[in-house]
């Protein structure tokens, strides 16, 4: 945790980090770091914010699969001649 403490207060950088458990120092780190979940019940988003909207969907879609004993959505990657863009 010292170590954490030491990124989150800028005394260290994660480029700079060498310890045998990296990938789990980072994962406290930015998951951690993130603080307390934000109360979103009085949220209005708007039509720029539809790509948020769209995720919050999937995963409560998926969430209430898992928490209903259904399996989640198999995820695959798209074929490489599939470019990817902002929709405009």
């Amino acid at each position: 945790m010292a170590l954490v403490e030491d990124i989150w207060a800028g005394k260290i950088r994660f480029a700079d980090v060498a310890h045998p458990d990296l990938a789990i120092v980072q994962d406290i780190a930015v998951q951690a770091g993130q603080g307390r979940i934000e109360d979103r019940d009085n949220e209005r988003l708007g039509r720029s914010d539809a790509g948020i909207i769209l995720w919050r969907k999937i995963l409560a879609r998926e969430l209430n699969a898992i928490a209903g004993g259904r399996k989640p959505k198999r995820w695959t990657t798209p074929p490489p001649d599939i470019v990817p863009t902002l929709g405009f």
